[in-house]
């Protein structure tokens, strides 16, 4: 699947999964954030989700911290999801601590994370029922799909610190914590 995405494919699954609508960027928003042909031509065709598991929002551009990041987004935290000029990573910016936690290597990578998410979120209903997310009985082999699938996309996203390997953490931890208190 990895080697086959693609803007298209990336906008046309997820409206599959869900009705809301896509940010869209327009040619002065790309121009701004000054990305690899490649993630220019995601943006300019997909676009983002408003919305996407885990607890993210995304919203049209806006220069931050210095005018080295365009921020695109923010976590449930209201840590803003920005885009790094210097390598065009996507990292989070905490407001509170400063402190840049390292999220995707590129648009393309994090909308295959978003989407790899969405399909582990769909995978753990099919084998637990429809409550099986919110319930946090998602099964183990589940996770570990959803980790070997997006690390083929981006080798650096599991690196001490970095988003998904801390979500990645809490979903087993909480997965695990959810099958214990049922027995």
């Amino acid at each position: 699947m990895m080697l086959d995405f693609n803007a298209k494919f990336f906008h046309d699954s997820w409206l599959a999964f869900h009705d809301e609508p896509f940010v869209l960027y327009s040619n002065e928003d790309l121009e701004l954030l000054d990305l690899p042909d490649k993630d220019e031509s995601f943006l300019r065709l997909s676009g983002l989700p408003e919305f996407a598991a885990p607890h993210l929002f995304f919203m049209n551009s806006q220069k931050t911290k210095g005018n080295s990041f365009f921020k695109i987004g923010e976590d449930a935290n209201e840590n803003s999801i920005c885009v790094d000029i210097n390598s065009a990573n996507i990292v989070i910016c905490s407001g509170k601590t400063e402190e840049i936690v390292y999220m995707n290597n590129s648009i393309r990578s994090l909308c295959y994370t978003l989407y790899e998410y969405q399909m582990m979120i769909e995978d753990a209903i099919c084998v637990n029922g429809s409550r099986a997310f919110l319930d946090k009985n998602i099964p183990s082999k589940t996770i570990d799909n959803f980790a070997n699938n997006i690390i083929k996309f981006d080798k650096n996203i599991f690196m001490n610190g970095a988003f998904w390997k801390i979500e990645i953490d809490k979903l087993s931890k909480e997965s695990l914590t959810g099958r214990v208190s049922e027995a």
